[in-house]
């Protein structure tokens, strides 16, 4: 029975370790729900176990005397208790673990360890009948020992044919069975406070971890009565953060909108970092820097920026996978409802859809299975959740019987990735937050995604963070582009092609590719436009220029370079307005460049800096 406990503590820190159970927590399953499931699933498991023993203990051919010489109302009782306690010791230990192969190495050795140690206590205190009580009740606090104990003195009573019953019980071994129902019921009380406590204020791996003196306050109690708590004030911020205009205009809105002078978006934070503690040597690492971002409904933002830009941190704090360092995030669900995340993150989920980063999917599960758990989470039963999982399979190309009934583990990456994006979207979610979800999918499965997520926010907020620029391009309202975690531009597509691109971007292949056809080309183009620059060496005929906006006059441009084709032997041509790609480029390229300072003595703009910018340095 001792080795029910490693299978326990196993299953529930494998969820935990492959986050299966966070994103279930994400989706909208409450936590005490999950705990009851997994208590009566194990409790039941537990007496199945005990049922099998018991009968074949009491078969005529083994006659067990510990099952079979004692009042049979005593052996339920103290089995009874034990499994109660068991569980209980169990869930307690998978609060320290976040790690499958440590739990099963920790679980084993103390089972060892306890085993042991009974075994001796047993031989040195049991029989000396001058043992006064006192000195068992170090060992007794220890779970498992009132288990051994009381095993112990049942099985001795049936040893020397001593019946035990509820007349004698009290007298047999000085009370020693009841005193062990009565530890085992007091061990389950504690462990049972003490898991729930402990899964508050120590997260170990993912999660928000509250204040120890969480249930003292005010805040919480009212919370557990059901009653509606305004969210707190935000606080002054101690070190402002440089922003650019539009970033700024941003973070003074959501600032303006929390303190109740203006609408609130779907979706707000404000001033949001997440600091990692230094490590040795190394600097404080900041992932993300005083972020303030506002998502309206039925919109879709999108984050841009380079891997460790700060995007998946972000949403992993919206979601809930971890706290932010300082800083506050709000979710307004309603007209006049306002949520805080740091203490109604629990109703947030109930209205919240996650894509992460990576897929977290049951092996063993098929896709179709998949969709129906997490419709059900939100609310979907019968024939309402019958026509959502076939309506949303067949969306993500995943509805055909022999894919849809395939176990995920079974799945392609793409195919995992179409899954991870059905979980997020189904039963309607009022935010939802992908990351990366077009990661390894083929075009064709690639734009047929984009028309799901296109469908799916006219009635959602939707974050969403790509490396794609065409996806941003078609899929998302605004765009928000992050470096070093901070937000270094705020807009839609076309002003940020306007404010950051230089204008043009002009494209002359010649049928000769010579050196001397090149220079004389290149020669063509300053001459008629000014600020032309030649983006890179001259390839296989094919010479790039970027031009300013200023500069070109699209009538024009097409009569000039008609005419000069065959004075340059050109064989095509092409112009065309600076690309999001470029936009995104050039902001990496000036990230970490100090901004110029203008005749007036005020600094440049970042958009002013990205325009005169050339090969990393200032143009002339």
């Amino acid at each position: 029975m001792l080795l029910y406990t490693f299978i326990i503590v196993s299953m529930i820190v494998y969820e935990k370790a492959f986050r299966l159970r966070t994103i279930m927590k994400m989706m909208g399953l409450k936590m005490q729900f999950y705990w009851v499931v997994n208590y009566l699933f194990y409790y039941v498991q537990y007496w199945c176990m005990v049922g099998i023993l018991w009968g074949f203990a009491s078969t005529p051919a083994i006659s067990m005397q510990t099952f079979v010489g004692h009042d049979q109302g005593i052996i339920f009782l103290f089995f009874f208790f034990w499994g109660h306690s068991l569980i209980a010791y169990s869930f307690l230990l998978t609060v320290f673990f976040n790690n499958t192969k440590t739990s099963t190495a920790v679980c084993l050795l103390q089972l060892v360890i306890i085993v042991e140690c009974g075994r001796n206590m047993m031989q040195q205190l049991a029989f000396n009948p001058y043992t006064p009580e006192e000195s068992y009740t170090f060992w007794m606090c220890i779970p498992p020992i009132p288990m051994i104990r009381g095993m112990y003195w049942l099985g001795l009573a049936g040893l020397t044919r001593t019946r035990i019953d509820f007349e004698n019980w009290g007298e047999f071994a000085d009370g020693v069975i009841p005193r062990c129902i009565v530890w085992m019921a007091c061990e389950w009380f504690v462990c049972m406070v003490l898991q729930w406590y402990l899964e508050q204020v120590m997260v170990v791996g993912d999660g928000v971890r509250k204040h120890p003196l969480f249930c003292l306050k005010k805040r919480y109690w009212l919370e557990v009565l059901g009653k509606q708590v305004a969210p707190e004030k935000l606080a002054a911020n101690d070190a402002e953060i440089e922003r650019a205009w539009d970033v700024q205009q941003e973070h003074e809105r959501l600032v303006a909108a929390t303190e109740g002078k203006g609408k609130m978006p779907m979706i707000a934070t404000v001033d949001m970092k997440k600091v990692y503690k230094a490590q040795g040597s190394a600097a404080p690492k900041f992932a993300v820097k005083g972020v303030s971002l506002g998502i309206n409904e039925s919109e879709c933002l999108g984050l841009l920026g380079h891997n460790g830009a700060g995007k998946t941190t972000f949403i992993n704090m919206l979601s809930g996978l971890f706290g932010p360092t300082s800083g506050k995030g709000y979710v307004c669900p309603y007209e006049g409802v306002k949520w805080d995340l740091e203490h109604d993150l629990a109703k947030v989920h109930q209205i919240m859809g996650v894509c992460p980063q990576h897929d977290v999917l049951w092996g063993a599960l098929s896709g179709r299975r998949h969709i129906m758990f997490y419709g059900r989470l939100k609310g979907l039963t019968g024939s309402a959740l019958e026509k959502a999982t076939q309506a949303v399979l067949f969306a993500v190309n995943l509805g055909e019987a022999n894919v849809a009934y395939r176990r995920a583990g079974r799945y392609s990456g793409g195919m995992k990735r179409r899954l991870s994006v059905a979980c997020a979207i189904i039963g309607s979610p009022k935010i939802v937050y992908l990351d990366e979800p077009s990661t390894g999918l083929d075009p064709a499965s690639k734009h047929q995604l984009w028309d799901v997520i296109s469908k799916a926010k006219k009635d959602k907020s939707i974050i969403l963070t790509t490396h794609s620029m065409e996806e941003a391009d078609v899929l998302c309202d605004r765009l928000a582009i992050m470096s070093e975690g901070q937000v270094q531009c705020i807009g839609v597509s076309a002003s940020l092609k306007q404010r950051f691109g230089v204008g043009y971007t002009l494209q002359i292949t010649t049928s000769d590719r010579s050196a001397a056809a090149a220079d004389k080309v290149k020669e063509y183009v300053t001459k008629t436009m000014k600020s032309a620059r030649l983006l890179q060496v001259p390839l296989g005929g094919i010479s790039q220029f970027e031009v300013m906006r200023e500069d070109v006059v699209l009538s024009q441009t097409f009569t000039q370079l008609t005419e000069a084709k065959p004075l340059l032997g050109v064989t095509d041509w092409a112009i065309t307005e600076t690309t999001l790609e470029e936009v995104f480029l050039k902001l990496t390229e000036i990230e970490h460049m100090e901004l110029p300072t203008g005749p007036n003595g005020i600094k440049r703009t970042l958009s002013w800096t990205a325009r005169h910018t050339a090969q990393g340095k200032l143009a002339e």
